[in-house]
């Protein structure tokens, strides 16, 4: 379990007691009483202090159960000696505020630092990569060294402020990698058909879906079907393509 890490120290250092004493070390004797500390199964780690511990100690191969349930709120250090490489890819739309209405006051999607911390407690490494429309050929070469690309784009936003042609060029560049073998999720091919949020009509019946999803595409289907819906219960209505 242990041998994951490498404690530059030379000394036997247990991963699950660092993290509990690192987190332990961070909290005061109230907070350990409310989070019911010597009991959870998921102690909340500090992203400086484990970002420290980790940096020095460097990993190699998955996180030890200890750590890697452990929460991060910054991009963790890269492993040592990744298996894989990935990278997630994100856009900021030219003079938006934060770079989108999908984006936090960091420039980031909310999932966008658990997904690729989540990639790096696997032992593989993670980077985050923004998108450029003015810097195609800049990214094409840097994103080409990656197996595998996540990208967390929304649709429409690579034609906003941007140069004609650019969601064109991205969507040709994912293509290529493709057909190199890399991995691509979503590919342009899935997003073109699996982007709008009518795929949820679509996989209703199935186990992930929910039975009560509907798609309106008239103002009177909105304003009959939406009103029923709204009376059995709260809901939740999105456009059909974007956030």
């Amino acid at each position: 379990m242990y041998r994951a890490l490498r404690i530059s120290s030379g000394a036997a250092v247990a991963a699950g007691s660092a993290a509990m004493a690192y987190t332990y070390a961070k909290t005061s004797a109230e907070e350990r009483q409310q989070r019911g500390f010597f009991t959870s199964l998921l102690p909340v780690a500090y992203a400086q202090d484990f970002g420290s511990f980790l940096d020095k100690a460097r990993f190699s191969g998955p996180l030890p159960p200890a750590l890697a349930k452990c929460r991060y709120n910054e991009l963790m250090p890269q492993p040592k000696n990744p298996q894989f490489t990935c990278a997630v890819i994100e856009f900021n739309v030219p003079g938006a505020k934060n770079g989108g209405t999908d984006k936090g006051p960091n420039g980031h999607r909310i999932d966008t630092i658990p997904i690729a911390n989540g990639v790096i407690k696997t032992g593989n490494a993670c980077e985050i990569v923004k998108y450029y429309d003015t810097k195609h050929d800049e990214f094409a070469k840097y994103v080409t060294k990656f197996d595998a690309v996540i990208v967390r784009i929304n649709p429409g936003q690579l034609s906003q402020g941007t140069m004609p042609g650019t969601q064109e060029r991205f969507d040709n560049l994912m293509n290529d990698m493709l057909k190199k073998g890399k991995l691509v999720w979503s590919s342009p091919d899935v997003q073109t058909k699996m982007g709008a949020k009518d795929a949820l009509v679509a996989i209703k019946d199935l186990s992930c879906g929910m039975t009560d999803t509907a798609a309106y595409y008239s103002a009177a289907d909105l304003e009959a079907g939406f009103k029923k819906s709204c009376a059995f219960q709260p809901r939740v209505i999105k456009q059909n393509r974007g956030s």
